[in-house]
């Protein structure tokens, strides 16, 4: 029999550690010996189905002396599907004694508050004129991104925190924020120039600030990091010379030289090829009317191709097939 009442006990300690428990009290009034605190109940699977409710818990200390009052106050939460929305209630306080008040008609479709209870309190002859949770905005810190960039080079913007409420979207512009350019968390951008893109969330009623991220353009050539292709190459044999690393600004192209870095070109673009007769040394660069970067070289050796055991054989075939037909001239010369 005591064995069957440890278990019992046992069993509710784990039943009840894995209930929501009431967060901390957060106090929404305090004056004249007269306090008011709110607690949340958040549950754990409160987005499933049925699953237990979220809930708020009042706590009153001392006796109300406010008649015909109201004390109204919100807070900031997200629903099941990351939407934020901002929660408004009312507390009546006419004639309030000590205790507490625990919410059993309002069930939450928030997972977490994520804002302070005293979002917004203040005293009213009024109570709160939008009792249902509505739709709530928070702005971003800013923009995310490369600030810069080489010019034909794609770059990805994003907004640094924030979030949506529903109905609302981000959206991106330039040209000082007069041109929208597209909408959503993110973007992809081509500058060709230097240019500042701008950002705010939109929405029916919700026209927020700009916020600014400018990128600068590089329209300078960088030089080559290096040259893919082979360093010994069979004479006349065909190979590929490509250019790595390395940047073409505005009006570039790669330029390849023979034995030295500069003068007549030998060949233009970023893939070559080539098919040499002697060993030699090849440079490319980046070459612009207004600018030309540094060489980058490669010395290729032209070598002698060493013939196989097959093709060895085929020519002691030849040679003794045409040594035979010599001697048959020589035989049937003699033979007259």
């Amino acid at each position: 029999m005591k064995k069957v009442f440890v278990l019992i006990l046992v069993c509710l300690s784990v039943t009840l550690s894995a209930q929501a428990q009431y967060g901390n009290d957060e106090i929404l009034y305090n004056k004249n010996g007269f306090k008011i605190s709110v607690a949340f109940k958040f549950s754990k699977n409160s987005c499933e189905n049925n699953g237990k409710p979220n809930r708020y818990r009042y706590t009153i200390t001392g006796t109300s002396a406010l008649y015909n009052q109201y004390l109204n106050w919100s807070i900031d939460y997200l629903d099941c599907n990351g939407n934020q929305y901002e929660w408004r209630n009312s507390l009546d306080l006419n004639g309030l004694i000590a205790g507490t008040i625990e919410s059993l008609d309002y069930i939450f479709t928030g997972v977490k508050q994520s804002a302070a209870y005293k979002n917004s309190v203040s005293l009213s002859d009024e109570s709160a004129k939008v009792l249902k949770p509505s739709l709530k905005t928070t702005l971003p810190k800013g923009i995310k991104g490369k600030t810069n960039i080489n010019l034909g080079d794609t770059t990805e913007l994003y907004v640094d925190g924030g979030v949506l409420g529903i109905g609302a979207n981000w959206v991106w512009y330039s040209d000082t924020g007069s041109t929208k350019i597209g909408e959503g968390r993110s973007i992809n951008v081509f500058p060709k120039k230097n240019i500042t893109y701008y950002l705010r969330a939109e929405g029916t009623k919700l026209l927020s600030k700009f916020f600014e991220h400018s990128i600068a353009v590089n329209k300078e050539s960088i030089a080559p990091e290096g040259i893919s292709g082979s360093a010994e190459v069979y004479r006349n044999e065909k190979d590929t010379l490509v250019v790595n690393g390395g940047y073409l600004g505005e009006n570039a192209e790669w330029v390849w030289y023979n034995n030295e870095c500069g003068g007549i070109a030998v060949a233009r673009g970023k893939r070559i090829i080539i098919g040499l007769k002697k060993s030699t040394t090849l440079y490319v660069r980046a070459e612009a009317p207004t600018n030309k970067t540094t060489c980058f070289s490669l010395t290729i050796n032209v070598i002698k191709r060493q013939r196989t055991e097959d093709e060895k054989r085929v020519t002691r075939e030849r040679n003794s097939q045409l040594a035979q037909i010599f001697m048959n001239i020589l035989q049937s010369f003699f033979i007259r």
